[in-house]
């Protein structure tokens, strides 16, 4: 039921098995076509050599007595009976050539004539019919010098040529007929001479062909038939062997190409749905299986899980580091939901959890507390102990089918709101999610466009030392007017341009700004607020020393102000960064402190100079003696770790009393100065004692005007 693995779709095997099936159609159909062809071939050549066979030993014939009577001694022959016999009858006896040889007068009547080597009395006219009238009389009329054609004779077929002879002073002008008999010999032998076997007179029988020759006058006078030689059903049958072992080969083959397909998109389809790294079912083996539960229920609820702080791992430790810490978190989300949800990796530090059934609700939230607390202990990789924790968001489908992107978008929105919250915890989708995330994404619109159009502000805040009287320090703060006049709180925007990344650039901003102003203020420290998402770019030492560089400011009187949030979350890459800001000779101090998780165990792993207590300990510690207590030990605490100490907040003077009784070395707060911009700061450092005056507390009006 939770299994993400979807069966192989054998779809796109079907074109392939379709191909191979018509390969073989193809090649069956082809070598069919060129078999029959072939054959068909071959008969027409068949009955174009029978015809040509029986024709041409005609007009050999012809040629050869064309020849004979063309000469002197042939045309002498015809002369004198002795000499005819001698010349034309005696040779018919062997009937090699021709079996009857008689002459034709003018008045087309038999003259001598011979019949195998004997003088013979017979009727030819009468025997040979009006075909031999038809080609005599071409001769005779001079339409051609010689005529040939079949006969149909009462003996039997037989083939006749006609000479005509020119007349001489000894011989009369004549025409010469000899005539063959086509006999079962005669046949036999012509179809040996052209590869037919078999060549006989009659009908054809069932396994025979036959061709229908006409006489003289063009009647159909002799049907002769054969068998057929069939020479590609032979030439089939001889290669059969070899086309049967091809055929073979070539199926092996393609069962081999199929199988190494079907291997090659198994791979292609496990590739395509399967994450590379963790071996979890990927973004798009979610949407697959969103769509697939449909099929069996219409609950289905979906947990969205981002790892909080992964991108510092990846900055400081490396991305091999951080490709075990994933593949280690995999491990645990397969091992808590095994068997009781599907697990996939979105990509990135992001994972998916896939519940369905009607208690969908109920388990994807208990499975949610589950990862939730087994992510918040740290992670050991190698010889590193890293704390990683996890935001999460859920989502379900409104008891029926919901699209899987729209599924994934509220589980994702739920899993920032469940950030913007704090980081490790759970969230449910709020309908209102919608209308923050579309408030947050005008947000860094705004963001986006006050950055370009330098609608930013930087203004300071004076800090005094333990009496109220001297101005030590200044911090710098970043104010945000837009164009119509409205001005955007830090608490607003700060998350934002964390979030999307624009904080490095205003970060920057505030800090070049800052610089350049405090140059001119050359008795007091700056301090400069530094978000951790700065502080996690890898490139924030070489942007701070460039800032340096280019302001001309010294470094020694620039104290950067951290989070104590900060250090929790990431305690190694804090310290290596605070390492690398010590080492441009910049001071650091830890901000708000009294709001987070830090320990004086914890704190001793830094070297802080400064400790700067939150508003709201101060505030506390002026009614409540536990609230007191507490200040005086983290003042205490400072001290025994060489830190200065500064009270923020200081609103009224039992605060300031208090704080300067508990050993605080500077105050901060409206009791003495508001946010003032550069040039008020300028004239508040100045010597003459009236612009001075100008901004002491005891002047609170004017105070309020230039704040």
């Amino acid at each position: 039921m939770f299994s993400s693995n979807a069966s192989l779709n054998f779809a796109p095997f079907k074109p392939i098995m379709a191909l191979i099936a018509l390969l073989c159609g193809l090649l069956g159909f082809s070598l069919w076509t060129m078999v029959n062809e072939t054959d068909r071939i071959d008969a027409r050549r068949a009955r174009v050599s029978v015809s040509a066979a029986i024709f041409g030993h005609a007009e050999n014939l012809t040629k050869v007595i064309q020849k004979d009577v063309g000469t002197e001694i042939g045309t002498a022959a015809l002369a004198t009976p002795d000499a005819f016999q001698k010349m034309w009858g005696a040779p018919s006896q062997s009937g090699r050539f021709y079996d009857i040889v008689f002459t034709l007068n003018a008045d087309n009547n038999i003259g001598q004539a011979y019949e195998r080597g004997v003088q013979s009395g017979v009727d030819y006219h009468a025997q040979f019919g009006n075909a031999l009238t038809a080609l005599s009389k071409n001769v005779r009329t001079g339409k051609s010098s010689a005529s040939t054609g079949l006969i149909q004779s009462r003996r039997g077929l037989a083939i006749v040529s006609v000479v005509g002879v020119m007349g001489t002073e000894t011989v009369t002008p004549t025409t010469l007929v000899v005539a063959k008999y086509v006999t079962p010999e005669l046949l036999t032998e012509m179809g040996k001479d052209q590869w037919i076997y078999g060549l006989r007179m009659g009908q054809p029988r069932e396994d025979e062909i036959s061709t229908t020759l006409d006489d003289a006058v063009g009647d159909p006078v002799v049907t002769l038939s054969w068998r057929p030689v069939y020479p590609g059903q032979t030439a089939l049958q001889g290669s059969a062997l070899f086309l049967l072992t091809g055929i073979a080969l070539f199926l092996a083959v393609a069962a081999f190409l199929s199988r190494q397909g079907i291997r090659i998109i198994r791979a292609l389809n496990h590739s395509a749905y399967t994450d590379s790294l963790s071996q979890l079912p990927n973004r798009r083996a979610l949407h697959r299986d969103i769509n697939a539960r449909y099929d069996h229920t219409p609950h289905v609820a979906l947990a969205f899980l981002d790892l909080d702080g992964f991108k510092g791992v990846n900055d400081y430790y490396g991305h091999g580091v951080g490709d075990q810490l994933i593949k280690r978190c995999a491990a645990y989300l397969t091992e808590i939901c095994a068997g009781k949800a599907s697990v996939y990796r979105m990509g990135g530090d992001e994972f998916a959890v896939l519940v369905d059934g009607v208690d969908a609700e109920a388990r994807v939230e208990q499975l949610s507390r589950d990862l939730l607390d087994r992510l918040s202990y740290p992670v050991q990789i190698e010889s590193r102990t890293i704390s990683i924790g996890t935001s999460i968001g859920i989502a379900k489908s409104d008891d029926g089918w919901m699209k899987s992107s729209e599924l994934l978008r509220r589980a994702d929105i739920a899993m920032y709101a469940a950030k913007a919250a704090g980081k490790m915890r759970v969230k449910w989708f709020d309908p209102a999610f919608d209308e923050i995330k579309e408030s947050l994404h005008k947000m860094e619109v705004g963001l986006r466009a006050a950055l370009e159009a330098d609608h930013f502000t930087v203004v300071y805040q004076p800090l005094v030392d333990s009496t109220g009287q001297n101005v030590v320090a200044i911090e710098a703060l970043l104010r945000w007017t837009k164009p119509d006049g409205t001005m955007v709180s830090p608490a607003e925007f700060i998350p934002v341009a964390e979030e999307t990344g624009l904080i490095n650039d205003i970060g920057f901003y505030v800090l070049r700004q800052a610089c350049q102003d405090a140059a001119a203020w050359p008795e007091v420290q700056l301090s400069v607020n530094i978000s951790a998402v700065q502080l996690r770019n890898p490139d924030f030492k070489q942007m701070l020393a460039g800032v340096l560089a280019e302001t001309g400011f010294p470094a020694n009187r620039l104290e950067l102000e951290v989070t104590e949030t900060y250090l929790v979350v990431d305690p190694e890459t804090a310290r290596r960064t605070l390492d690398a800001i010590h080492e441009l000779g910049v001071k650091t101090a830890l901000d708000d402190f009294g709001t987070g998780y830090a320990s004086i165990g914890f704190l001793r792993k830094f070297d802080f100079d400064k400790l700067k207590i939150d508003r709201s300990l101060v505030c506390e510690a002026a009614e409540n003696p536990a609230s007191r207590a507490l200040l005086q030990a983290s003042v205490a605490m400072a001290r025994a770790l060489n830190m200065a100490v500064t009270a923020e907040g200081v609103e009224n003077q039992a605060q300031a009393d208090l704080a300067r009784i508990a050993g605080c070395d500077q105050l901060q707060g409206w009791l003495y100065y508001r946010a003032l911009p550069a040039a008020a700061i300028t004239a508040q450092l100045a010597p003459p004692t009236r612009a001075r005056q100008l901004f002491m507390p005891d002047n609170a009006e004017r105070l309020r005007l230039v704040a």
